[in-house]
């Protein structure tokens, strides 16, 4: 059943699925570029972000109140990630649904 022979090839799959580690990898905390670099990128969010706005346009012009307001909740939760990725750019959404979305006319 098991052989010397097969020693090479068991030592090689136990390090492809990470049985040994080094200790520069125990000891690494992560960092901020970590967490960014795991959220999902700026095309990922916008295409939820209309997606979400198409179904609550035809939701609203169908007079399903609940589930556009639903799908408006929704969207804005999509751009979270943008506070942390695109700080610069997201007062600018952030201004943008709380003047169109909530009713409160242009800023």
């Amino acid at each position: 059943m098991f052989s010397i022979r097969m020693v090479p090839a068991l030592l090689i799959v136990a390090v492809a699925f990470g049985a040994t580690t080094s200790p520069a990898q125990e000891k690494k905390t992560p960092d901020m570029k970590d967490v960014i670099g795991v959220l999902p990128k700026f095309a990922i969010p916008m295409r939820e972000v209309g997606d979400r706005f198409q179904n609550m346009y035809f939701a609203a012009k169908a007079g399903n109140w609940a589930l556009a307001y639903y799908m408006s909740k929704y969207m804005n939760g999509a751009m979270n990630p943008e506070k942390i990725t695109k700080p610069d750019e997201y007062p600018m959404w952030s201004g943008f649904y709380e003047s169109s979305m909530r009713g409160e006319g242009p800023a």
